[in-house]
């Protein structure tokens, strides 16, 4: 039985954590599963954007948060919520985005998360 699964990134960057999500996806994908990546800050002016070069491969299914550049950290909290609503049901792995997982409480059971901590940052080791 397939599933849609959207496994949830800041922004591409050639980094292990985007490395593991295209490679995660590529073989779900292939395995007949709707799978995908979600970029939730790309083009959010309240972080720093991506280095130029740094986007993702045209035949990788991949999504952009449907948020205004400008739009406060809870109006974003708020879309990446409708977005995940809207295709429930899913699984949502919350892949190295730890300023946008806060949404997680406010998600109904149909959408299903995965975690996965990697001890490669001071954020994710303390």
């Amino acid at each position: 039985m397939p599933h849609r699964v959207i496994v949830g990134l800041p922004q591409w960057q050639a980094i292990g954590p985007t490395i593991f999500a295209e490679r995660l996806v590529r073989g779900l994908v292939s395995r007949g599963h709707d799978a995908g990546i979600l970029l939730t800050e790309a083009g959010c002016s309240r972080i720093p954007g991506p280095m130029p070069g740094q986007t993702p491969p045209g035949d990788l299914p991949c999504d952009t948060l449907p948020a205004g550049a400008d739009d406060t950290w809870g109006q974003r909290w708020e879309a990446l919520e409708r977005y995940l609503e809207e295709r429930a049901p899913c699984f949502y792995l919350m892949l190295h985005d730890w300023r946008n997982n806060v949404v997680a409480p406010r998600l109904s059971h149909r959408v299903r998360l995965i975690g996965l901590v990697q001890a490669d940052s001071e954020h994710e080791i303390a």
